[in-house]
């Protein structure tokens, strides 16, 4: 017997109305088999097959690192001098990525890392600069994301369908660029011309321009600090791009 991270999902009914519910969580367990888990303390109280739960499927161990933080269990891997998030607390509600995990300040958040996660509010660390693509897809409570301002790539689909990205793209104006806080995300429409961005862009993600085919200069802003691949792909018609001495 020896304590693992791993996932497994259950089945639970409530205790107040008997609704049936079907959850994954990720957390430490005492593994037995590969077919039986028992849930340490700090999960029991969400979920356990004597009193509240039967678990139908081991999905499997948690590769990387982990560590309990806020009372949920967050795994993560390195990645340079930072942290990426890979999985963590699916069933928060209010969920605050936290700014440092083994010793490392958290700068990205992996790919379906929250995937159909329950989260209605979203706070995101100043540290955090990268959102991989389906982070936060089908989370369809998400209506709030604090803290997004210094985010440089947003992946695709990274906030799609939520609440919250189609509150985004409902409020820009036609034939602008979608933002998502310091991102520039994709446009929505067509751009023509010389079009400049906005003074607080940290960041382009990659496709974010492409097929603006009457685009003829864009205008790079002092703060910029990356842009993602194919980013000006199939542009015909752009003829000057400025890099700032930020890149």
């Amino acid at each position: 017997v020896q304590d693992r991270p791993l996932k497994v999902r259950f089945s639970a009914k409530s205790e107040t109305d008997g609704t049936l519910a079907t959850d994954d969580y990720s957390a430490t367990f005492e593994i037995i088999d590969e077919q039986s888990v028992e849930p340490s303390l700090a999960v029991r109280i969400v979920g356990n097959n004597r009193y509240k739960g039967e678990y139908e499927e081991y999905i499997g161990l948690q590769s990387g690192l982990f560590e309990e933080l806020n009372g949920g269990v967050w795994f993560y891997r390195r990645r340079g001098g930072t942290a990426e998030i890979v999985s963590g607390p699916c069933a928060a509600e209010d969920l605050r990525i936290p700014a440092e995990i083994g010793g490392l300040p958290v700068g990205a958040i992996g790919p379906y890392a929250f995937a159909e996660a329950r989260v209605k509010k979203l706070t995101l660390p100043s540290t955090l600069k990268r959102i991989d693509e389906g982070a936060f897809s089908c989370c369809t409570g998400l209506e709030d994301v604090e803290g997004a301002a210094e985010l440089e790539f947003v992946g695709d689909e990274a906030f799609g369908d939520t609440p919250f990205y189609a509150a985004i793209y409902e409020a820009t104006p036609s034939d602008s660029i979608v933002m998502i806080g310091g991102c520039a995300y994709v446009v929505k429409g067509q751009l023509s011309g010389v079009v400049a961005l906005s003074s607080g862009t940290r960041g382009i993600s990659s496709f974010a321009l492409s097929g603006q085919n009457a685009l003829t200069q864009v205008v790079l802003p002092e703060g910029l600090r990356s842009i993602g691949s194919c980013a000006f792909a199939d542009c015909e018609s752009l003829a000057s791009v400025n890099l700032p001495d930020s890149l």
